[in-house]
């Protein structure tokens, strides 16, 4: 029996006080830009602690009509170019705390005053590598516990280049469009939107708008030559000397700066034991000034936590069901064959293209074996049509590569690259997704390990519409599961809308795409039309469907999903999830240990951190957080829609994070945001595996 414990911590709520929330009305869209000022300025009139949680400012000192509106006209007068915008700050009269509201009050306001304090403690963990150093942030969210205020606790990895921009522009390299992270308020973090010019014209206004003694220091110390750059932090800008700043990379950065990826890899990662102790040591802060307790675990609340351990059978051909083991599955597979193959291959063979960086014979022989393989196993004929070598690997000549191939219209494209090309597989799965194309990679490693052919083969098989296998049993929630992607880009003509949602049975058996793209006026209503595309009366009718959709819905998508069930006569269940930055579960079992796969620890009735997946290293499992939006289904049955789903991934000798209904979401939707759809925007093939 394994222990569990989160880094989700109960708030003492007798620290939050009475707490005032306001709107801010302004003469632009945007208040942020100006929002740290105006709060500086609030607390030291009124005391108590103000927040903004992105939506309004709130506060446990509130101060009367009158008094706000003295403080702001002072404001206008002493800092016109600052506060001019700022037309009131009204008091919220009807408004009361949530427990989230609550939650998220308290962790703004530790940040304030323990900053300091937990950075000096992280700060003892930062590695120093080849051009680079990882420094350990730190992630305080908000949370509703059974309708209690909590708050988590996550470290954060960033790695950081060793010079300063100014540093960097010096070294001759492209700093628009990198990340950046303020030397003196590390929660400030954006991106460089472009180089304004240099100090000695804006020396003057950036000491005017700095209210950091630090930043000022910064100012004055820099040369009249140093840069003076835009940084966007979303909803507004702010400039600064570029010897303030500090480049965050991100993997696509690492070969221009000269950073090793596997370096970062070590260096990053930690053992949950190791993390765990990091944690405790930063939150012991909190809990000696009463403002957390201890962590959620399951001796003390056990109805958080449960153990998913039934892992669901598979069926293969001819109803033959097996138990789902990882290290069985090929066998399995190879055994009792395909549950199901796609229509067309009954008549043709598999079209197979390949694009090849090594040694032409390394993969020639490869495909070979595995034809030999599929042809004596599974009855199916393969056929090479196109092979294309690429012996300078750059970004230029694989995507002329992937051009050549696609003329022949493979079903499969083979991708064989060195151990060390994971950037150069990225690139090309990237373009193949936006084309609808079927992508099969291949490492050198891979090919020289016979152990490898059957996931291979069984992931070779997938992408071309064959279903190696399904569910023995499907889920009693629902009749139909679905993935939908959603993607909205503003445009300067009006807005682009793109839609695809993934259609499967409830057994896990892929049935179909849909695919659907508007042009809209600015922020209208999306059409009624592309529901119809994207869920067509003659497969949703009347049916139970639960939609997964990663990251948040947006509330006018939610209202949209809602009538069209309605007109369908149709149930449809919503639940989101979420993959960034989520609090971690760990085991205890003879020690700090990975939660493992199926461990869950319930927030409330709605809201779940699942652990998905497990490392075969000794590092922390990212967790999942499952999030029901709308229908009549128990977070246990959307739990287990999620992770029963992660098992049909196939072709991966290891469990994925994400089931897939949303698998390469992320990916997707960059190519939806241009509006680049494939050439058959529905289809019975799922491409993106």
């Amino acid at each position: 029996m394994v222990d569990y414990f989160t880094e989700v911590f109960s708030i003492n709520v007798d620290k939050i006080g009475h707490l005032t929330a306001y709107d801010i009305v302004t003469q632009r869209e945007h208040p942020t830009a100006i929002i740290d000022d105006l709060l500086i300025r609030f607390r030291k009139a009124f005391g108590g602690y103000w927040i903004w949680d992105g939506q309004q400012i709130i506060t446990d000192h509130a101060a009367a009509p009158m008094q706000s509106e003295i403080t702001l006209d002072v404001l206008r007068k002493e800092h016109p170019k600052r506060f001019s915008v700022l037309e009131a700050v009204n008091e919220k009269v009807e408004w009361y705390p949530t427990a989230e509201d609550a939650a998220r009050f308290v962790a703004r306001c530790c940040e304030q005053t323990y900053d300091s304090d937990i950075r000096t403690i992280l700060r003892a963990q930062g590695v120093r590598i080849h051009n680079g150093y990882i420094m350990r942030d730190y992630l305080m969210r908000a949370w509703e516990v059974d309708g209690q205020p909590a708050l988590s606790f996550s470290l954060v990895p960033r790695v950081l280049y060793l010079h300063n921009v100014q540093a960097t522009l010096s070294q001759g390299h492209e700093v628009i469009g990198l990340q950046v992270i303020d030397k003196t308020n590390a929660r400030n973090i954006g991106i460089i939107q472009s180089i304004h010019g240099t100090l000695k014209d804006y020396r003057d206004n950036l000491l005017t708008t700095s209210l950091s003694s630090e930043m000022n220091e910064i100012i004055l110390d820099a040369d009249d030559d140093t840069s003076v750059v835009c940084v966007s932090f979303g909803a507004f800008e702010r400039d600064y000397v570029a010897t303030a700043l500090n480049i965050i990379l991100q993997d696509e950065n690492y070969e221009q700066f000269d950073v090793d990826a596997d370096s970062v890899t070590k260096a990053s990662t930690l053992p949950p034991d190791e993390v765990a102790k990091v944690v405790s040591d930063a939150t012991e802060i909190l809990k000696t000034n009463n403002i957390i307790g201890n962590a959620y675990n399951n001796r003390v609340h056990p109805q958080h936590f449960i153990y998913l351990d039934h892992v669901p059978e598979m069926e293969f051909a001819n109803q033959s069901v097996r138990p789902y083991r990882l290290e069985t599955l090929t066998h399995d597979f190879s055994q009792y064959g395909l549950f199901a193959r796609h229509p067309r291959f009954k008549e043709q063979p598999v079209r197979i293209a390949v694009i090849n960086t090594l040694d032409a014979s390394i993969a020639i022989d490869f495909v070979e074996a595995m034809r030999r393989q599929i042809e004596k196993d599974f009855g199916l004929k393969i056929e090479l049509i196109k092979a294309r070598n690429v012996r300078v690997v750059s970004d230029k000549n694989l995507a002329s590569a992937l051009r050549a191939v696609e003329k022949e219209n493979p079903h499969v494209l083979l991708a064989c690259f060195a151990d060390d090309q994971t950037d150069s597989y990225d690139y090309v799965h990237s373009l193949t997704l936006g084309k609808g194309i079927a992508l099969q990679a291949l490492y050198e490693q891979t090919m020289h390990n016979p152990d490898t052919m059957g996931w291979v083969t069984m992931g070779l098989l997938a992408k071309t519409g064959n279903v190696p296998f399904v569910l023995a049993e499907g889920f009693d929630s629902a009749n139909l599961v679905v993935g939908l992607d959603w993607v909205r880009e503003s445009l300067t003509r009006g807005d682009r809308l793109v839609g695809m949602s993934r259609v499967y049975r409830r057994d896990g058996f892929f049935m179909r795409y849909f695919m659907d793209t508007q042009d809209l006026e600015a922020d209208a209503t999306p059409p009624a039309s592309m529901m119809q595309a994207l869920f067509p009366h003659l497969i949703f009718k009347g049916k139970r469907v639960i939609i997964h959709h990663r990251g948040t819905i947006p509330s006018g998508l939610l209202d949209l999903i809602k009538a069209w069930g309605d007109e369908l006569g149709a149930e449809l269940m919503v639940i989101e999830i979420h993959t960034e930055k989520i609090p971690h579960i760990y085991g205890l079992n003879n020690g700090i240990s990975q939660a493992p796969w199926g461990s869950v620890y319930l927030l409330n009735a709605s809201e779940a951190f699942v652990v998905s997946s497990n490392p075969k290293d000794d590092i922390m499992p990212e967790s999942i957080h499952l999030r029901i939006r709308m229908g009549d289904i128990t977070i246990e049955q959307a739990i287990y829609s999620v992770i029963a789903m992660t098992l049909l991934s196939y072709g991966t000798s290891t469990l994925p994070r994400l089931p897939v209904t949303i698998q390469n979401g992320d990916k997707l939707s960059t190519w939806l945001a241009r509006g680049m759809l494939p050439n058959n925007i529905n289809g019975d093939v799922a491409f993106w595996l």
